[in-house]
């Protein structure tokens, strides 16, 4: 059965690595179930972007529901991948790991907050954060997490993970300690699999070249179908 992985703005590999078994606090684990041993689950790794889907009828909420209706053969990975020349992309990506870290990695808490997060997509696009601060997009994205966060304490906690305070004349460059660590691996990784744009999907760990953002969700499970 087959694996869909999916880099969008956000991406992640089937290959075991060290870096995969043991990411730094903030990276979700990586999946290594699928590739070519028989008998395990498809996957479908997508490297995807902070601006990448949208809402209730996102692209990874439909291909979830096909995977668990097709008895749970298909597998989908999210992988983060920022792109500078959406220089928003980066801080909308700190904004991701300050609320990851800050729900201690619990992934319904994250997929509720991205779910949240591409309703919300326009206000992120290039028009709309042109003049906009570092700490501005910040600020949007904490606004997004308290709409579906009840813990106060976990909205503090994403507020000091995007905090600069401990910045100093001597040490001014020293970016937001976990989260920096966090997105720096995030790069290094879609960088060394070689993924430029989103979305990127890999099936069972080699590139399926022929889908792209123009595909509708019903042709990305049609593509799955044929090879689950």
């Amino acid at each position: 059965t087959p694996t869909l992985l999916q880099d969008k703005q956000d991406g992640r590999t089937t290959n075991s690595s060290a870096a995969d078994r043991h990411p730094p606090a903030g990276q979700p684990r990586r999946n290594h179930r699928g590739g070519a041993v028989p008998g395990r689950r498809v996957p479908l790794l997508q490297e995807a972007d902070a601006e990448g889907v949208d809402g209730d009828d996102c692209v990874m909420k439909r291909i979830e529901k096909h995977a668990t209706l097709s008895g749970g053969k298909v597998e989908l990975v999210f992988h983060n991948v920022p792109q500078a020349w959406h220089p928003q992309s980066a801080v909308m990506h700190e904004g991701f790991f300050a609320y990851h870290l800050a729900a201690g990695s619990d992934s319904a808490k994250t997929i509720a907050y991205l779910n949240a997060f591409y309703h919300q997509q326009p206000q992120f696009e290039d028009i709309h954060t042109k003049d906009k601060s570092r700490v501005d997009i910040h600020n949007m994205c904490v606004d997004i997490a308290k709409s579906i966060e009840s813990d106060d304490a976990v909205i503090a906690k994403m507020k000091s993970n995007l905090s600069f305070d401990h910045l100093t004349p001597e040490n001014g460059n020293m970016g937001l300690p976990q989260v920096t660590k966090a997105l720096k691996f995030s790069i290094k990784h879609h960088r060394l699999r070689g993924v430029h744009v989103t979305p990127t999907v890999f099936i069972n760990g080699i590139e399926s070249t022929d889908m792209s953002s123009s595909w509708t969700v019903d042709e990305i499970i049609e593509k799955l179908e044929s090879v689950a």
